[in-house]
């Protein structure tokens, strides 16, 4: 990894900034602070790895690509014909729905409404 110039100008531009804030006395102990932070972060990030690592080796982790065709299919929007079987499946059924004798709470009689009563 190389250090570009740009990068190296903010890396001494935060140096001088921390210098001014805390004091030259108070710098060794916020660089002590930050190196010890900075070495628990890569433990961690290693025990992660190794864990994901003896997870996968245990065959508990599927593939990419099996996820990915799993998400495809859960996501996968419906066709026109699968659409239009839907909408012919409703009608039908809104059809026969409408046929079906309807109890007047006046009369109490059955009878048949139809759609030019409605």
């Amino acid at each position: 990894m190389r250090i570009g110039p740009t990068q190296l100008l903010l890396i001494v531009g935060i140096g001088f900034f921390l210098m001014y804030v805390m004091g030259p006395k108070n710098l060794p102990k916020m660089g002590k602070m930050f190196g010890q932070t900075m070495g628990e972060i890569r433990k961690g990030m290693v025990e992660f790895t190794e864990e994901m690592n003896a997870v996968g080796d245990a065959g508990e982790v599927q593939s990419g690509q099996a996820v990915v065709e799993q998400a495809s299919v859960v996501t996968a929007e419906p066709t026109i014909e699968e659409l239009e079987a839907l909408l012919e499946a409703k009608r039908a059924e809104t059809e026969a729905a409408a046929q079906e004798p309807v109890i007047d709470p006046d009369r109490k009689v059955a009878r048949i409404i139809y759609e030019d009563e409605v």
